[in-house]
């Protein structure tokens, strides 16, 4: 018997990067809302560290994308397992940040800055950790398929003395005027092992509808006020 579930899966809607509400809508469908704001947007905060020169500066911080939306993908018609119709995946988020006083006279990196480094936190509740490590979702990495982010200091990017902006796979860099930079940022989460790096709507089938379903709670179960703490701060050229 054919098993036709329109559902959302969870949908985390970064309005403002700290605390995060979780609600329950139907048997598996649940939103994650937060309305707190400080350079964040839901689950997402961006903050800055130390910047020892203090010539060089972050600054403009914005989130740009703050919505997390573990769902069907749009127009999934394939049973058991469909698109609702309004809620769809979007495992992606991204923020932008201002680089003062690191550009020469030619529009190339100057000689103090060395880079950007970026740690990511979630304080002592874990959530997303957990979900990671119970294989229902993969840590965010940089364009999607770079390096993962972690709750250690890891360079963000290097730069070298008299080098051009270029552009990477997460990463943009634009010169918003003779000396300052204006760099945006992509991440993406992935869908772990339990459903075997899919979708969990491409992954059901009418045989395993059962099991996917009991994983799609469990993932709501764990998923509870999830947030974290995005931080970057730049470091100086050896």
């Amino acid at each position: 018997m054919n098993k036709v579930t329109k559902t959302k899966i969870i949908t985390c809607s970064l309005l403002g990067l700290a605390s995060v509400s979780l609600f329950s809508v139907a048997f598996s469908a649940f939103i994650v809302t937060n309305d707190q704001l400080t350079a964040q947007n839901g689950n997402v905060t961006v903050s800055v560290g130390d910047v020892v020169d203090k010539s060089i500066s972050i600054s403009t911080i914005d989130v740009t994308d703050g919505e997390i939306a573990f769902e069907p993908k749009e127009n999934d018609t394939t049973e058991p397992i469909i698109y609702d119709g309004t809620n769809k995946e979007d495992l992606n988020f991204a923020f932008t940040f201002t680089l003062t006083n690191v550009l020469t006279s030619e529009g190339r990196w100057g000689d103090r800055l060395g880079g950007v480094n970026i740690k990511w936190d979630e304080g002592t509740n874990d959530t997303f950790a957990t979900c990671i490590t119970n294989n229902y979702i993969t840590a965010p990495k940089l364009g999607g398929s770079g390096t993962p982010i972690t709750n250690t200091d890891a360079a963000l990017f290097t730069v070298t003395s008299g080098g051009e902006l270029t552009n990477s796979t997460g990463l943009t860099f634009e010169k918003v005027d003779t000396t300052d930079v204006k760099v945006t940022v992509n991440y993406a989460f992935g869908w772990g092992t339990k459903f075997d790096g899919k979708n969990p709507a491409e992954y059901a089938t009418n045989e395993n509808y059962t099991t996917v379903m009991s994983d799609i709670t469990a993932f709501k179960s764990a998923l509870t006020n999830p947030n974290f703490t995005i931080t970057i701060d730049a470091f100086l050229a050896e």
